[in-house]
């Protein structure tokens, strides 16, 4: 699912400058997901949370709960997260945000879920099931890095 202009600008202005001022590492992800990138642990910011949480879960039928919250920078072609090999994987979702809020498209950078490719725009949000094959396409100009919010979800019965 694609969701283009989820938030307002004033609110997309208020996420991006919020996961740009992240205290950002280049390492092992913060969850269960580990890889080496460029991330940091949003998982504790509330203010990043009510202004995103609502307008995701307001594109999902049904009632989610969010599991795990990251902020992942790219600057490499790589895989964005293992798929799931749960027997309930269809239960689970990956929502991320595109929150680079001055990203050009010259710059290119794309997720690839299940061999379509969704390119990096601002304000853009992508949901996948938790058990598609994902790669993260790196942009093509050097010391570019292109910034998601990231947010797993589970269905709650």
């Amino acid at each position: 699912m694609i969701v283009d202009n989820l938030l307002d600008v004033s609110t997309f202005r208020t996420v991006s400058s919020l996961v740009r001022a992240a205290h950002w590492q280049y390492g092992l992800t913060y969850g269960g997901q580990s890889r080496l990138v460029w991330s940091a642990d949003v998982s504790k910011d509330q203010q990043l949370h009510d202004l995103v949480l609502e307008p995701v879960l307001n594109q999902l039928p049904g009632t989610w709960r969010a599991t795990d919250w990251q902020a992942i920078g790219q600057t490499i072609r790589q895989p964005l997260v293992k798929p799931s090999e749960e027997p309930n994987a269809c239960t689970q979702v990956v929502a991320q945000l595109h929150t680079d809020l001055l990203w050009q498209q010259g710059w290119h950078g794309a997720t690839l879920v299940d061999d379509e490719r969704i390119a990096y725009e601002p304000n853009r949000l992508v949901i996948w099931e938790a058990h598609s094959h994902v790669v993260q396409e790196a942009p093509i100009v050097e010391n570019i890095i292109r910034c998601t919010l990231q947010i797993r979800l589970e269905h709650v019965y």
